[in-house]
């Protein structure tokens, strides 16, 4: 989480400059996904493509398969941790003000996000 941390609020601040229309339209879509109350299982999964979503918005192959290569290492104890109501609540909020700034073209906020 250290690591992810230290490298996505940059990559939100770039897709905030970068994101079109239809990279906005994808991102509501996860995120009502996300509100449809999908098992644990797809939650993460569908967690880990919003992140990855940000990532291919910056239009940087390269911070994509950074980001790509964190998850998988960080993935094993990710998977199943700590997905309680609350934090999925958490999880869908945080979500919601990094849409936010990306729609706002705000990359300060996207990075404070």
């Amino acid at each position: 989480m250290e690591v992810r941390a230290c490298i996505e609020p940059s990559v939100t601040a770039r897709a905030a400059r970068r994101a079109t229309p239809a990279d906005i339209v994808q991102l509501h879509a996860l995120l009502d996904a996300m509100r449809r109350e999908p098992t644990r299982r797809e939650f993460t999964d569908l967690d880990r493509t919003f992140h990855r979503a940000i990532a291919q918005y910056t239009r940087n192959p390269l911070l994509l398969r950074l980001l790509d290569r964190v998850y998988e290492i960080g993935e094993p104890g990710r998977r199943e941790n700590s997905l309680s109501a609350a934090r999925r609540r958490a999880t869908i909020e945080e979500h919601q003000a990094i849409l936010r700034a990306i729609e706002a073209r705000d990359p300060e906020a996207a990075r404070a996000a």
